[in-house]
């Protein structure tokens, strides 16, 4: 009844789990060591994975499977981390394009697919120029 029972958000600060006392406060050192060591292989297989599969010029995506409970409970070991991979789409960096990232933009074929829209060889999501601010 009343204001007691729809309490309001007046501020919130965003922290890292591990710095929230009651986290850490459950948490001991073997599993805190287990949890550095799966982030550790997570990052290095993910470092791999660029000049693997992404021409070293984008960062491999995660695989939608990860989010599926009988791929982390039974199809993946837990030491593979390159099963994580989306093998088919990485996220390739300004100027590349293409599922490995192998294509480089064409300055200069504004409007069509596959271009970048100026010499800096920045596109939008669908590598299109945008026709109300290229020239």
């Amino acid at each position: 009844v009343g204001n007691a029972n729809t309490p309001v958000v007046v501020s919130y600060e965003l922290l890292n789990v591990f710095d929230i006392d009651n986290v850490v406060s459950r948490l001991d050192n073997d599993t805190l060591t287990v949890i550095n060591d799966f982030y550790f292989s997570l990052y290095a297989s993910f470092h791999d994975c660029s000049p693997q599969r992404c021409n070293s010029h984008g960062k491999c995506a995660l695989s939608g499977a990860v989010w599926n409970d009988d791929f982390i409970q039974t199809a993946w070991d837990g030491i593979d981390f390159s099963a994580l991979w989306d093998t088919n789409n990485c996220f390739c960096d300004d100027g590349f394009f293409g599922a490995d990232c192998a294509d480089a933009c064409s300055v200069g074929c504004y409007g069509s697919a596959d271009c970048c829209c100026d010499v800096t060889n920045t596109c939008d999501a669908g590598n299109l120029c945008d026709p109300i601010t290229s020239k």
